[in-house]
């Protein structure tokens, strides 16, 4: 989503905020906040600013929307949830604030009040336009398997936000924070005051009149009512979802080591973590997607074919030797590759919140379900890949998840790209799409293209395992390709939902 290049600095320069500003050390869970709430803004600004686009006219004529557009407002709908799930767990985590040390109390009180209050104050901008054409609404109360979201979740989501409930509890909180002892930095400040003036404008904070002593008892009274998507019933303990297995991964190093004898340089992995906070804004069951590159001498034994070599030999390494080449034309990307991390060598590079890395398998693979995909690609084809992936080494995560610039990469970014087809490559074909005024390819889309391309002229993968999580038995298993075909399919928060 477009950042600004100031909000981009402020998004950056929340990780760095002083300890002293609140009285805390760790500010990690500020720059989340501000990352999720900066594109929950941009999602809703882009609503509102082609609502036309969807809205019947004004002469009452039911607009029928395209398959296009209906998509589009489909996908701004399923990012709007999703980044209001967030807020709101985030929020709902840290309504005991009042229970904890100072130290404590005044970061958790600002997380706990601003989440909240952003969630208010973009769902209401969201609704406004929503509430202006019946079919939107009725398009919207469908059932979207994507997300978890039932029938009638939009119903539900805007009895919640227009409950007066929600209005008296953030007056309470409002007036507990005009009078707290301790003053945040002026983003939060900022964010505070942004807030505040487009929730008034809705009407509904109606100025409840209250002391500080009444306010705190209608905080302390009333455990807060986050809103989830309801499909059988979500769990309301969702705002504590990032503590439960904490360092933890279902699949274990055994099974790591049971599937690395199979893999091959190039091939493309997904992967899910079920309680990790940075899932938010991911659509999709698969969440993660990284590239298996094997360590030196595993890349030089692969790619010792005839086609592979001459294509080394004519970029001017007489040896042939892929190992070579990077080291000639990636140099310090090369010596990175060829390092251990914790003591297993590094076979994977991915773009994670710290950039575009190498990592080991051990590492990238301690996820609660992986899957391994074999590119429908001669060697040489692979290597190609390997060789373009070593370029973006370095880069930071694309917080903007622009694909049309190359000067920072989320995950999926880095294989598209790695694997897009040029003059003298063949590549992969990724279908990107257009979600809220940005191109993107979110790694359950490759799930996705495979599901579609399975057994056609048009296949580009072969699936090399699937590794599905359990939560009940606190394990992974090997499954079968039946099961990763409709993987894709499966609601963002399955794992949490009711039976």
């Amino acid at each position: 989503m477009m950042f600004t290049r100031f909000i981009k600095k402020s998004v950056w320069l929340i990780f760095l905020i002083p300890s002293v500003l609140f009285g805390f050390e760790d500010s990690v869970e500020v720059g989340q906040f501000v990352i999720q709430r900066q594109h929950l803004q941009t999602v809703v600004r882009h609503l509102q600013t082609n609502q036309t686009d969807f809205l019947s006219n004004k002469s009452g004529e039911v607009k029928l929307l395209n398959f296009e557009k209906k998509q589009e407002l489909l996908d701004i709908w399923q990012a709007v949830a999703e980044y209001t799930i967030a807020l709101e767990a985030l929020s709902q985590s840290k309504e005991g604030y009042y229970f904890f040390k100072q130290k404590e109390r005044s970061k958790d009180f600002y997380l706990h009040f601003t989440s909240m209050s952003s969630a208010y104050h973009f769902a209401l901008d969201f609704i406004d336009v929503i509430e202006k054409d019946d079919s939107l609404r009725k398009i919207l109360d469908q059932s979207n398997e994507d997300l978890g979201l039932g029938d009638g979740a939009y119903k539900k989501f805007k009895r919640h936000f227009l409950d007066v409930t929600l209005a008296t509890r953030y007056s309470a909180l409002y007036l507990t924070y005009k009078t707290y002892e301790v003053r945040p930095p002026s983003i939060i400040q900022s964010i505070i005051d942004e807030d505040r003036e487009q929730i008034v404008k809705y009407g509904k904070d109606k100025g409840v009149k209250m002391s500080f002593f009444n306010a705190l008892d209608v905080v302390k009274s009333g455990t807060f009512k986050a809103w989830f998507p309801v499909q059988k019933g979500i769990a309301n303990t969702m705002g504590s979802i990032k503590f439960w297995r904490n360092g933890q991964s279902l699949i274990s190093i055994e099974d790591v080591h049971k599937v690395l004898p199979i893999m091959q340089p190039g091939d493309v992995l997904l992967e899910r973590r079920e309680w990790q906070a940075t899932n938010i804004g991911i659509p999709g069951f698969w969440t993660h997607t990284a590239m298996f590159i094997g360590n030196e001498f595993e890349r030089d034994a692969f790619f010792d074919d005839e086609q592979t070599t001459q294509w080394i030999k004519r970029q001017g390494i007489h040896s042939g030797r892929f190992s070579e080449l990077l080291k000639r034309d990636y140099p310090s990307a090369f010596i990175k590759s060829t390092q251990q991390e914790e003591g297993f060598d590094i076979r994977v590079i991915e773009s994670l919140a710290e950039g575009v890395i190498f990592t080991s398998l051990e590492r990238s693979f301690a996820a609660d379900s992986a899957a391994v995909l074999r590119p429908r690609l001669t060697k040489l084809e692979r290597a190609k890949a390997i060789y373009n992936s070593f370029y973006f080494e370095g880069l930071p995560y694309d917080y903007n998840f622009d694909f049309l610039t190359d000067d920072a990469l989320v995950c999926s970014e880095l294989i598209v790209k790695s694997y897009l087809p040029r003059h003298d490559q063949k590549g992969i074909e990724f279908p990107l799409k257009l979600t809220a005024g940005r191109l993107l390819m979110p790694a359950n889309q490759i799930g996705k293209l495979y599901s579609e391309q399975y057994q056609t002229d048009k296949q580009q993968f072969d699936l090399v395992v699937f590794l599905d999580g359990n939560e009940s038995d606190k394990a992974s298993y090997f499954s079968d390709e039946a099961s990763f075909i409709k993987s894709w399919k499966r609601p963002k928060w399955h794992i949490i939902i009711a039976e």
